[in-house]
C-alpha cells in the first residue's frame, strides 16, 4: 500500500508487525506449552519473526530519511534523534519505573538495577552476551538494545552514503558481509549466543529493510508492476 503523503505513514507496515508479533508469541507459548515431540512446535518461528521486526525498522528509518532528503537535501540527524526518543522513551520509562516499584517490594531491587540501566541505555543485548545474566521480565528487550544502537549510528552512516552516490551498492555489500560472517562463525561451530545477540551479527536484517527502502522509494517495482501487485513482489 503506498505511503500516507500527509503523514508519512505505511499502513501496510501494520500488517507485517501483526505477523511478526503472531509469530513471537506462537514461538513463546509453543516453549512452554507444547511437548517436545507435538506437531504444532513447526509454527515455533519465532526467530523469523524478530527478524521481520528489524527488516521493518530499518525500511521504516531510511524510508523517512531518503524522504526528508529528497525534499530538503539533508537529513536533520538532531530532529531524528529527538522522534525516535519520543516515540520510545515513555513507554520503556513507564515499563522500567512498575519494575523498579515491584523490585522494591519484593526486595530485589539489587538484582534488578543491573538490566534497569542496561535497558535504559540501550546495551542490554552485550550486557547478556558477556554476562550471562538478566533479570525476569527484561530478555525480550535484548532486540530494543539492537535497534537503538542501529538508530545512533544509520542516519550519520546513510547521509554519507547519499552525498556518496553510491549508497545501494555499499549497503547491499555490508549486508551480504554479516551473512557470510554469521555463517562462517556457525559452520565454525562457534556458541549459538553471538549469532543472536551481538549488534553485528544482527544488521543484515536491518540492512535489508534499508534496501527495501531504496527500491521503494526508486518505484522501479512500480512500475514494472503497478499498484499491488509491486507491494506483493516486494515483500
Amino acid at each position: 500500500m503506498p505511503p500516507n503523503n500527509n503523514t508519512l505513514r505505511i499502513a501496510g507496515l501494520d500488517g507485517l508487525r501483526g505477523i511478526a508479533v503472531t509469530a513471537v508469541m506462537c514461538h513463546h507459548l509453543i516453549q512452554v506449552y507444547a511437548s517436545s515431540d507435538s506437531w504444532v512446535r513447526i509454527f515455533s518461528g519465532g526467530f523469523i519473526g524478530v527478524d521481520l521486526f528489524f527488516v521493518i525498522s530499518g525500511f521504516l528509518i531510511t524510508w523517512l530519511a531518503l524522504v526528508e532528503f529528497r525534499v530538503s537535501g539533508r537529513i536533520n540527524v538532531p530532529h531524528f534523534y529527538m522522534r525516535r526518543a519520543l516515540r520510545l522513551i515513555p513507554a520503556l520509562l513507564f515499563f522500567l519505573l512498575v519494575n523498579i516499584v515491584v523490585a522494591v517490594y519484593n526486595d530485589r531491587l539489587a538484582q534488578v538495577m543491573p538490566s534497569v540501566w542496561a535497558t535504559l541505555f540501550y546495551y542490554l543485548n552485550w550486557k547478556v552476551y558477556f554476562t550471562l545474566e538478566v533479570a525476569p521480565g527484561f530478555g525480550h528487550l535484548w532486540s530494543l538494545s539492537v535497534e537503538e544502537q542501529y538508530y545512533m549510528l544509520w542516519p550519520l552512516c546513510l547521509l554519507l552514503l547519499l552525498r556518496s552516490r553510491r549508497a545501494v551498492p555499499v549497503v547491499a555489500l555490508a549486508t551480504l558481509a554479516v551473512v557470510l560472517q554469521r555463517n562462517l562463525a556457525w559452520h565454525e561451530g562457534g556458541n549459538w549466543l553471538p549469532l543472536y545477540l551481538r549488534t553485528d551479527m544482527r544488521l543484515d536484517a536491518l540492512l535489508l529493510g534499508a534496501l527495501c527502502a531504496f527500491f521503494w522509494q526508486s518505484q522501479y517495482l512500480a512500475r514494472l508492476f503497478n499498484g499491488r501487485p509491486a507491494g506483493i513482489a516486494l515483500f
